[in-house]
């Protein structure tokens, strides 16, 4: 099975993955602690959230409720297959639609692709 560019943006690669198991995403595992009721912390790099999160800064993010959602906050969310800690840009009923901080739209997406809401950032 070739998974072409999939391969490329994977940082982590589940045991086996070679043998045709898809390739884990750089938050994954910070999604299933989530997902278990855990908040994280971690310090994603890139400039996509610059102003708001700066490459390298510790980002701590917390299991959220869907009712306390709000246009502006930062997610930890999967969009299209890819993981982003980004803005919700907007939101039209049960949809969100997400960002990042400089201009790009990455999609819509509904509250199951969204793992928690970043509460701190640390230099």
């Amino acid at each position: 099975m070739n998974h072409g560019s999939i391969w490329k943006r994977c940082l982590t690669y589940r045991p086996g993955c070679n043998k045709g198991e898809p390739p884990i995403g750089w938050a994954t595992h910070y999604i299933e602690q989530l997902q278990a009721g855990e908040t994280v912390s971690f310090r994603p790099r890139g400039n996509s959230m610059k102003g708001k999160i700066e490459s390298g800064q510790l980002c701590t993010v917390a299991p959220v409720e869907e009712d306390e959602l709000q246009k502006g906050d930062i997610v930890l969310c999967k969009v299209n297959g890819s993981q982003y800690l980004h803005l919700i840009k907007a939101i039209q009923g049960k949809r969100f639609q997400i960002g990042n901080a400089i201009g790009r739209i990455n999609g819509w997406i509904t509250f199951q692709s969204i793992y928690g809401k970043l509460i701190q950032v640390e230099p």
